[in-house]
């Protein structure tokens, strides 16, 4: 039955249905309309006479009930009576009187059996009114939504049939020009309906009658023809299969073991028709020319989409095929793919389950065209070729015809077939390529969904899902799993492409559709550009958002060091904290609390990766940086292999691939590939893949923000190809707009980002105006800024950490030791501690800022003795003792310039000779009663300080002169806490053997740039372990009123 006959048996079957609802609605004859008045009336009498009722109740004796709010007289049987709505008025007005005329007797005359049985039935009818009051209004009331729902269904068949007699008209249009006109006459035509796809392929100009195929039921067979002979019949079925399917939802196959120009010609002009789009597989012109045309790889690739699409209707178990399943999901298009079989069966010799193609592949959506050739070979050369005879393959239907002289032969009749001329072929492809050039747009934010994603939260499983693009009409997710994989699933990706071919396009897709869709309790960015921050610095002027985090600016290693650093120590508390709640992961976690304490996941985005890490070629520091890449490498791999249930994840962007990057990115999963002149990068990116460099260049070349996508583990031809989302020009201002349209989504979250490599000085006295920095931590004094993620930067004084050294020079105007010591002072101060201060600096401005306050004992430089034994004092004292006492501060600023340090003087009369060294002491509790000296008692309290509550020891020395000796030095290194400032000598110094090299030229390059930095060390678990290395900017402390009075609101705050 054809389509016309199918509208004309649904017309005909609505027509009928409307006239028995019309009929149904003519004679419908409703209940009369009910009042709620007479209900409210008696709820109101009711009420009115229960006062008095209750009376007679207390005085009946038990002889008038209460059941179920009703009153009744106990021998009443309580009969029920049914009363309409006419005479149910009367009634009541009735039984009201007499009920009103029993309580004026009973006042009167008292109680008697027969007034209260009298007074019983009486309220027993009322409640029977009531109830039957209120059971006709609720049939009334269905009634009115039956004739309502008659009235909706005749309104929606009125509507179909005027759809249908719409669709008739055209229908009739079409069928009447398919007639009378050569095919494809009006290119506006379209053969498709909603059950079958029709493809024309010939008509009988006598009868009227057309030759139609339909491919999803059925293989086509052309019989008996040459190459040369069947290349307008292939021309022909080309063209009418593109207008039988609609929105351009197709591709072509052509596998021949021959050649033919003209077909070459043809197709050529099809590829420039489609912009390269619509024939990705099956067909390569230069390929077919040199006959070296692989048949077999085009059938396994058809073979690998049959198992592919029959996964996808088995996993939705609702689509017979796969029309049925474009209809219904229209955002995940599968397209059709015409087969065809060139002189068949020669170049199609023993290739495997081939039978098993052609029975499944009409339903898969891969619709066969056989074009067989003329000569048949014998049953001899049938066994010796291998080959599948058609007529031998069980369960499958084939339109048989063959071509005579530019006609179809079927069954006997002849149809005439378009034989379409040039000019002809370029007319019917001019609007085909319109569309494709329509297809092919750029895509915008907001054609994958931008703006219109709702609020994860909660929902978050096991992995986040961010939109970055289109593939084919499907919106392509980027997940980052955590937990189970799902399609798209990843932990990390490695981009690459050329310059200009859209490696930030997908960047910024990325962070804006993940920012527009996730708040920042479910979701941060760090981002760190190895192209001295150019990419992401709208991030810090036009675009900010409150999910980004930090932003690098400076393409410096040894900072992504420490940022990397700081990503896997986040790992490492995560998996602590995850421990402690018997979770495994970050989705397991977030589960079990609220959603404003959420864990974020972090997703770090390394733009020009491979300048990371790149070798240097200079000799004198190529292995310092050899290294340093090995520890950057090892990193990423940690961070890659164990952050996945962290919620970390890693993105590479790059234009090639050098040494190091190859062996980071090896353990990305996500593979993203745009063009790219160095070829080697291609096949690096999609090294699962066995023909990358055409995949890509077929693809992506000579096109924008187009990639291929595969992911690691998936088969060599499963690969996406996306058109990335396109933030727009860069004055477009798109950037703004988009970001201002994140931050409204987000208004409770506050913008708060760090810029690692920012060297402008920070001045304690403007900090803290709008950061209380004492209330962030009661663990250590706050020193300053990170240098990489903005944190404040703390140096801990706990039954760990007990002492801190700093070492490193000071220039007039720059003294960072005598500033990281005001900030140790003023956290003391600020826990009601005791300080013993010695400030041997060139300004004196500790002693300045603290001589005088309350808890501060300045001594000078010929006190160092009478301060440690008063600090030893306070230790015996405390030795051994378990109370919780003041905290005391021993804070000597350049322990260098302090003579009875450097000469070891003993407080014992005659013994202020210089030693050579200082002698150990078994223990200080041992040399309580016997003389003080320099540095013996100086380091004997640095080593057991540990030993007694709350006593700490901070002091700094300058070690650019070579004013200290080397046994002295050593011995200084064994504070459990460290601070380098630059200009320093680490040559001399054994303090610095715990710090990268590169990280200390590092900021010695800094400091010589006015950037003011420092290195922070911290052992962390008492085995004197250096577990944390940042690199910072510390506060400045100007001696002026606003400085002293912001130290002194930072004392009095806690």
């Amino acid at each position: 039955m054809d389509k016309m006959d199918n509208l004309i048996e649904k017309i005909n079957e609505l027509e009928a249905s409307l006239k028995d609802i019309n009929f149904k609605i003519d004679n419908f004859k409703p209940f009369e309309k009910i009042s709620s008045n007479m209900i409210k009336d008696i709820q109101e009498y009711i009420k009115n006479i229960s006062p008095l009722l209750a009376k007679i109740i207390v005085l009946s004796d038990g002889k008038l009930c209460i059941e179920d709010d009703k009153v009744f007289y106990r021998k009443d049987k309580r009969s029920s009576y049914s009363f309409t709505y006419e005479n149910s008025e009367t009634v009541l007005k009735k039984q009201a009187d007499k009920i009103n005329g029993l309580f004026v007797d009973i006042i009167r005359n008292g109680i008697t059996d027969s007034k209260l049985a009298n007074l019983g039935k009486s309220l027993v009818t009322i409640y029977n009114i009531y109830e039957n009051i209120a059971d006709l209004e609720k049939e009334a009331y269905k009634n009115f939504v039956s004739l309502s729902d008659l009235k909706k269904q005749k309104e929606k068949i009125d509507t179909e049939l005027a759809s249908l007699n719409s669709k008739f008209a055209e229908s009739n249009k079409i069928y009447l020009q398919r007639k009378n006109k050569v095919l494809l006459n009006d290119v506006s035509s379209n053969q498709i309906d909603n059950k079958d796809i029709i493809v024309d392929l010939a008509f009988d100009d006598k009868t009227s009658k057309i030759l139609s195929w339909n491919p999803l039921k059925e293989i086509l067979r052309i019989e008996g023809t040459t190459l040369d002979s069947s290349v307008s019949t292939i021309k022909d079925l080309v063209l009418q299969s593109i207008y039988s399917i609609s929105d351009m939802n197709y591709q072509f196959m052509y596998c021949s073991k021959e050649a033919n120009m003209d077909l070459v010609s043809f197709f050529n002009k099809l590829n420039n028709s489609f912009a390269g789009e619509a024939f990705y597989n099956g067909y390569n012109p230069s390929e077919i020319i040199n006959n070296r045309y692989f048949i077999r790889d085009v059938i396994s690739s058809v073979l690998d989409l049959i198992t592919k699409r029959q996964e996808l209707l088995s996993s939705n178990g609702i689509y017979k095929n796969i029309y049925e399943y474009n209809l219904k999901n229209p955002k995940d298009q599968q397209k059709y793919i015409f087969l065809f079989l060139q002189q068949y069966p020669t170049g199609f010799e023993d290739i495997d389950n081939f039978s098993y193609l052609l029975q499944s592949a009409a339903q898969l959506g891969i619709f066969i065209i056989a074009i067989e050739r003329a000569e048949k070979f014998d049953e001899d050369n049938k066994r010796y070729l291998k080959y599948i005879d058609l007529d031998d393959v069980r369960n499958v239907n084939y339109l048989k015809v063959s071509v005579d002289n530019g006609q179809f032969i079927n069954d006997g009749e002849v149809f005439k077939t378009p034989q379409f001329a040039d000019k002809k072929i370029s007319e019917l492809l001019a609007p085909l390529a319109k569309k494709i050039s329509s297809q092919n747009s750029i895509v915008t934010f907001e054609d994958i969904g931008f703006g219109e994603f709702k609020e994860e939260g909660d929902k978050i499983k096991d992995s986040i899902s961010i939109p970055v693009g289109k593939s084919g009409n499907k919106v392509y997710n980027i997940e980052f799993a955590s937990g189970d994989f799902g399609e798209n699933g990843i932990v990390g990706a490695i981009i690459t492409g050329g310059t200009g071919t859209g490696k930030s396009s997908i960047i910024d897709s990325l962070i804006f559709n993940g920012a527009m869709k996730y708040s920042p309790d479910d979701l941060n960015f760090y981002l760190i550009d190895f192209k001295d921050g150019i990419s992401n610095a709208k991030f810090i002027t036009t675009a900010q958002i409150p999910h980004v985090k930090l932003v690098m600016t400076r393409s410096v290693k040894e900072d992504a060091e420490i940022i990397l650093s700081l990503l896997n120590k986040e790992r490492i508390r995560r998996n602590k904290i995850f421990t402690e709640n018997h979770v495994t992961n970050i989705q397991s976690y977030n589960a079990i609390i609220s959603p404003n304490k959420h864990m974020p996941r972090i997703i770090v985005i390394i733009d020009e990766a491979n300048q990371m890490l790149a070798e240097n070629d200079s000799s004198d520091n190529s292995i310092a940086v050899s290294k340093l890449n090995d520890k950057l490498i090892s990193l990423i791999s940690v961070i890659v292999d164990q952050g996945r249930n962290a919620g970390i994840h890693l993105i590479f962007a790059a234009q090639y691939y050098n040494a190091g990057l190859e062996k980071a990115s090896s353990m990305l999963g996500g593979k993203f590939c745009f063009a790219n002149p160095v070829e080697s990068a291609i096949e690096k990116t999609l090294v699962n893949s066995n023909n990358a460099k055409q995949i890509v260049n077929n693809e992506c070349k000579n096109k924008q923000g187009v990639c291929v996508s595969m992911i690691a583990g998936k088969k060599s031809n499963d690969y996406s190809v996306i058109r990335c989302g396109f933030l727009g020009k860069e004055k477009s201002g798109n950037d703004k707009k988009y970001a201002e349209m994140i931050r409204n989504r987000w208004k409770k979250y506050e913008i708060s980002f760090a810029v690692a490599g920012e060297n402008k000085p920070i001045f304690f006295k403007d900090y803290v105006k709008t950061t209380k920095i004492t209330e962030k931590n009661n663990n250590g004094a706050p020193i300053g800024i990170d240098y990489c993620d903005g944190r404040l930067l703390y140096v801990p004084f706990n039954n760990i950490n007990t002492s801190l050294g700093i070492v490193g020079g000071e220039e007039n105007n720059f003294e960072p030791n005598t500033d990281i010591l005001i900030s140790v002072v003023t956290y003391a101060l600020s826990i009601k501690g005791r300080v013993l201060l010695i400030d041997e600096s060139y300004s004196q401005n500790i002693a300045r800022f603290f001589d005088g306050r309350k808890g501060v004992e300045v001594y000078r430089s010929n006190q160092f003795l009478d301060a440690l034994k008063e600090f030893k004092d306070i230790y015996n004292d405390r030795f051994g003792s378990r109370r919780e006492e003041e905290p005391v501060f021993l804070v000597v600023c350049n322990l260098q310039m302090i003579e009875d340090f450097i000469y070891n003087h003993s407080s014992a009369e005659n013994d202020n000779s210089y030693s050579g060294g200082y002698r150990p002491l078994k223990s200080v509790r041992e040399e309580r009663d016997k003389a003080i000296k320099g540095a013996d008692t100086f380091f004997e309290l640095l080593k057991n300080i540990k030993k007694v509550r709350n006593m700490y020891i901070a002091c700094s020395i300058d070690n650019v002169e070579d004013s200290i000796p080397d046994n002295l030095q050593r011995e200084f290194a064994k504070v459990s806490s460290k601070i380098i400032n630059s200009p320093f000598r680490e040559d001399k110094y054994d303090f610095s053997e715990d710090f990268s090299k590169s990280i200390l030229d590092s900021c010695r390059k800094d400091s010589n740039n006015k950037n003011l930095s420092l290195l922070l060390s911290m052992d962390m678990d008492g085995e004197n372990k250096f577990d944390t290395v940042s690199k910072a900017r510390f506060f400045r402390y100007t001696l002026d009123r606003e400085t002293d009075e912001a130290i002194d609101k930072e004392i009095k705050s806690k």
